[in-house]
């Protein structure tokens, strides 16, 4: 299964493959890849639910995970 569109990070400079990408699949699950491997034919992308992507967002805005 692959979104139908990825995201970067606002912060994230122009250049290809400098980055982490995210989707979401079907509102439950979010995809993560690398940017650098999307030339490849069947780049590796790691599935989380999205509570848990949601969760570990919320920790890194209020700084637990320093």
């Amino acid at each position: 299964m692959t979104p139908k569109s990825w995201r970067k990070s606002s912060r994230s400079n122009s250049g290809p493959g400098q980055c982490v990408e995210v989707g979401t699949l079907d509102g439950t699950w979010i995809a993560v890849r690398d940017s650098k491997l999307t030339t490849t034919v069947d780049f590796p992308t790691l599935t989380v639910p999205a509570t848990d992507w949601a969760s570990l967002l919320t920790d890194i805005q209020a700084s637990h995970l320093d």
